[in-house]
């Protein structure tokens, strides 16, 4: 996975809260690659900060499908779950995935 300059801008964009900026460059990114894995993972992000959870666990099972050894993607997975008590034991499994792959993912 190459990351670009615009995956950076995209990437401080989310941070910073302006996610129409975000949402304006993972458009272009994703226009020219669909599976463009760094732009899924900062959409997926954009959509559990804006609260838009369904959508975050669409893109977020797009982006461990296509990178099922990364630990952060199953970690961010987990949190399109947090607000549902059915999905905990889905939450569970996704953040053991991601600590099988990096066990001191949550360490201090």
């Amino acid at each position: 996975m190459a990351i670009t300059n615009d995956h950076v801008l995209a990437k401080e964009a989310r941070l910073r809260g302006d996610y129409s900026l975000a949402l304006e460059i993972i458009e272009d990114l994703l226009d020219e690659n669909p599976n463009d894995e760094a732009a899924l993972f900062i959409l997926g992000g954009i959509f559990i900060d804006t609260q838009r959870r369904g959508l975050a666990y669409t893109i977020m099972s797009r982006c461990a499908a296509l990178a099922p050894d990364r630990p952060e993607v199953w970690n961010n997975f987990a949190r399109t779950q947090n607000d549902n008590e059915e999905g905990w034991a889905i939450t569970e499994g996704m953040l053991n995935k991601a600590l099988e792959l990096k066990p001191d993912m949550l360490a201090p």
